[in-house]
């Protein structure tokens, strides 16, 4: 009787060995630079929300300077 567990690793499996052909395969380098293009394109975007962020912090704590001081 085939359990729910060994459904899942062999999903796994199976997700592991496409992941692996795809990035090994023929196309396995295209694959690779859409990958590293889409995490430096998602870095990119990151550094200017956190700066954002940052800012509001420290208007925030101009606006209650009692909030840090004690």
């Amino acid at each position: 009787m085939v359990t729910r567990r060994k459904m899942k690793k062999a999903e796994a499996v199976g997700s592991y060995k496409l992941c692996t052909h795809l990035v090994f395969g023929s196309g396995g380098a295209a694959f690779f630079l859409l990958f590293l293009f889409s995490f430096l394109f998602s870095l990119i975007l990151t550094i200017p929300i956190c700066f954002a962020l940052l800012m509001c912090v420290a208007r925030f704590r101009r606006w209650f300077p009692c909030a840090h001081q004690n």
